[in-house]
């Protein structure tokens, strides 16, 4: 999607990546090897992508927290298909995680030119903290937004405004809504 846009627009693409699309997105921007069958994604396309925004993505594992209280939900249920050591979002075995986190967390700023994300402290999807690390936080990323009062679905639906801002903080100054993908990936946990 991200090489059809840019095929299309001849732009560098920006990417607001929402959820599970955090880590999805990062892989495709990757590209690699699958870490569960050495199938080869593509190449890396860190070149055509211009500001990357993951919000709410579950980039270290998933901790959802309910009242306020943080759950390790693939260390208590690792049979859960999300939860999968290898291509899943495992986590909550200290420092022990699943290879296909270990692999998109490997390398540094490759998901752009600009690489920012958003979370929120009180996420009962994705949580806040898995093994001392901000889930929502990309290596190496050049700014974040964490909010403290936005559940998962509203850290994406209320915060246009700094979405917004990180893009504008990219070398571009009109930004085309056709160099502009919005991957959101909705999943229930």
């Amino acid at each position: 999607m991200i090489e059809a846009v840019h095929g299309y627009t001849g732009r560098q693409v920006d990417v607001v990546a929402f959820s599970l699309g955090v880590p999805i997105s990062r892989k495709a921007i990757l590209g690699g090897k699958c870490v569960e069958n050495g199938e080869e994604v593509g190449q890396r396309i860190t070149n055509i992508v211009g500001t990357f925004i993951g919000v709410a993505g579950p980039n270290v594992g998933v901790a959802p927290i309910v009242n306020g209280i943080s759950f390790a939900l693939c260390a208590m249920s690792p049979l859960i298909p999300i939860c999968n050591p290898v291509d899943g979002l495992f986590s909550g075995f200290c420092p022990f995680k699943s290879r296909f986190i270990d692999d998109i967390n490997f390398h540094k700023h490759y998901e752009g030119g600009r690489v920012y994300s958003i979370g929120s402290k009180v996420d009962e999807v994705v949580g806040h903290m898995v093994c001392g690390d901000v889930t929502s936080r990309i290596n190496n990323q050049d700014g974040e937004k964490i909010y403290n009062d936005k559940k998962h679905d509203d850290t994406f639906k209320h915060s246009g405004d700094v979405q917004i801002a990180m893009l504008s903080g990219s070398s571009f100054l009109n930004i085309n809504i056709l160099s502009l993908l919005f991957i959101c990936c909705i999943v229930n946990y």
